[in-house]
């Protein structure tokens, strides 16, 4: 049996909202499901084979889950990294969950029918030659992050390891025995440490010489929107397409439809 594992914090995000007008005063309500509910719809849509789906985090609001409480990590210097540690610990010290399992996030949909072995495969976008020439002017990601893929290439370098860069936002096969192992190596079970680095990155490449399958080489597994598109722009770039991971500007109303239409 395959164990899907979502980390979740409900950050109030619904995908249908309502505008509703009060002496005067307009305000948005927001109802019916969110991210989650999509996402674990689409795996007993399109996964193939039995499974067991975990939440660790705030309530999911879904049912035929199993909910693992956890109060997210704030007041510290980085409390996404340190949160998403302290849900890695819960994962492994849990005794229900499979030593190997899929990693998941509420904003990953499948796309197609697939099975375990899907999942088994290890991804990466592309090598990183130079982390210092790395990133070009187009790209997205907060400073922030982007010392911590710079911390992570540069430690990586400097112990012998390779320098893939597997932050690819798309479900992960890890190994509980492994990530206790990362998050020892590397001092990432400090919630205080300021010097954050970045756990699949960190985890593939010390296990890994290098991925089966890079992103930049396979088009066809990964539809990634973050940035707003119409209708007729995703009915032609997403189908046949594995996986779907999207962020708050990619997701408009076409995308929602596109997304409600497809798991019907």
């Amino acid at each position: 049996m395959t164990h899907f594992v979502y980390v979740y914090a409900n950050q109030g995000t619904m995908w249908d909202q309502v505008i509703v007008h009060e002496k005067g005063i307009a305000r948005v309500v927001r109802k019916g499901p969110n991210e989650l509910y999509f996402s674990i719809m689409s795996l007993h849509k399109f996964f193939q084979g039995p499974k067991k789906i975990f939440v660790v985090g705030d309530r999911p609001g879904v049912r035929g889950v199993v909910h693992i409480p956890h109060k997210n990590i704030v007041n510290v210097p980085h409390p996404k990294a340190a949160d998403s540690i302290a849900k890695l610990k819960i994962i492994v010290a849990h005794p229900d969950i499979n030593e190997d399992f899929v990693y998941m996030h509420d904003d990953m949909v499948l796309l197609k029918p697939c099975r375990e072995a899907d999942f088994r495969v290890i991804r990466a976008n592309d090598l990183c030659v130079s982390a210092g020439t790395y990133f070009s002017s187009k790209d997205r990601q907060s400073p922030k992050w982007k010392q911590f893929f710079m911390r992570s290439m540069t430690i990586l370098k400097k112990q012998g390891y390779p320098t893939w860069n597997y932050e690819t936002h798309l479900p992960r096969w890890f190994n509980k025995a492994k990530v206790v192992e990362i998050i020892a190596k590397y001092g990432m079970d400090n919630p205080t440490n300021k010097a954050q680095v970045l756990f699949a990155t960190m985890y593939y490449n010390t296990y890994f010489s290098e991925p089966q399958q890079v992103l930049t080489q396979k088009p066809n597994i990964k539809a990634g929107i973050y940035e707003p598109h119409i209708a007729k722009w995703l009915e032609k770039n997403v189908p046949g397409k594995l996986f779907l991971n999207y962020d708050n500007p990619g997701l408009n109303d076409h995308l929602k439809r596109f997304v409600k239409q497809l798991l019907k």
